[in-house]
């Protein structure tokens, strides 16, 4: 028989202080990312942050929530938990475990679930449940402008991964090509700038405060300096053998960056995260300086040679449409987000940012 616990905060950090967590041979969260969901400004006390399920004393599934607070049409809220984290263990599947687990979920959280960056088939999965309906899609697209066939051919047929040695010499080769031209474009902001940050200043708070927001999460100066100070991946080399999902990588960097003019007049707030060489835009705040945003990332681009740049903000790539932003392919990328059945016919706001949910975490 499966048992299903519910962690909240309080609940929570005794889990992670626990005999029983640190001798576990799997965990459900790691320390970092718990202190974090702690922290999320828009946890409630009694949220379930964690469901747990065991056969006997064994942990055999667990599914993560991240609380959040979807914004309405008139501006009023209504209290949701994104699905941010769904595992079983191998072993015990074909138990249903899975859908025990996201059962209990819609229960504690009285139908009020929403996730998204979910593989194919898992999605298949959640739309079979009779839980979710499809909410909204979010529009985006990818740069590659470096060669990294060692991780993108590897994860397309099984073959790549024999001859993963082969492709990381061509990578060697074709990028050591790439930066002795790029050597010949010095990076410079001709324009603007920058100011590395990792917190929100009152000044930038209250430019943000004026930005025309018609956002379905609208984050907002406090929720902004969580996710800054408080990231589920850190940088490091030894993988946490212990839990399922990405909690280190040999490169991570996420802060924010401030534009301004030469007279020090603000233009965009931003928020990036570099993952081993993707740079991706979790943020992106401004008026009408569309032009400065893409000057910013292109510099981005150049000095932490980045070989992949994702960017899913419609408002900014409509802006940029007639430009050619980056050097290199690119493709049309797309994101769906599902909703419980309850909750899709709601009058939500227009816009999502990208990094909306666990994704500027991640």
């Amino acid at each position: 028989m499966i048992d299903i616990q519910k962690l909240d905060k309080n609940r929570l950090s005794d889990y992670i202080t626990s005999d029983t967590y640190q001798k576990a041979p799997v965990v459900a969260i790691t320390e970092h990312r718990a202190k974090s969901h702690l922290l999320n400004p828009r946890a409630k006390d009694n949220d379930i942050l964690l469901f747990l399920a065991y056969e006997d004393t064994k942990l055999v599934g667990y599914l993560g929530v991240l609380p959040d607070d979807i914004q309405l049409a008139d501006h009023t809220f209504v209290h949701v938990g994104w699905m941010s984290c769904l595992w079983v263990d191998p072993d015990h599947r074909g138990k249903k475990i899975a859908q025990q687990l996201m059962n209990a979920c819609f229960e504690a959280w009285n139908h009020r679930v929403i996730l998204t960056e979910f593989t194919s088939a898992a999605g298949a999965l959640y739309l079979k449940s009779g839980l979710f309906s499809e909410f909204m899609k979010l529009n985006g697209q990818r740069w590659y402008m470096r060669a990294d066939l060692k991780t993108l051919l590897p994860s397309k047929r099984s073959f790549f991964s024999t001859i993963r040695p082969g492709l990381k010499i061509v990578d060697t080769i074709v990028n050591a090509a790439i930066d002795g031209l790029r050597l010949l474009q010095k990076p410079v902001l001709r324009d603007y700038q920058i100011l590395y940050t990792d917190t929100v200043s009152p000044e930038m708070s209250s430019w943000l405060h004026f930005v025309d927001r018609k956002e379905v999460f609208c984050r907002k100066t406090e929720d902004l300096n969580w996710i800054l100070k408080n990231p589920w991946i850190l940088e490091g080399s030894e993988k946490n053998k212990r839990y399922h999902f990405s909690s280190v990588e040999k490169k991570f960097d996420a802060r924010a960056i401030e534009v301004r003019t030469s007279f020090g007049d603000i233009v965009a707030f931003l928020i990036f995260t570099n993952r081993n060489g993707h740079l991706k835009l979790p943020y992106i705040f401004y008026h009408v300086q569309a032009d400065a945003v893409l000057e910013v990332i292109r510099y981005l681009v150049q000095i932490f040679k980045i070989h992949t740049c994702t960017i899913y903000n419609e408002r900014f790539l409509h802006d940029i449409a007639k430009k050619r932003p980056l050097p290199g392919f690119h493709k049309n990328v797309c994101r769906t987000y599902l909703i419980a059945k309850n909750l899709v016919d709601i009058p939500v706001n227009s816009v999502i940012q990208d990094g909306d949910g666990d994704c500027a975490f991640t």
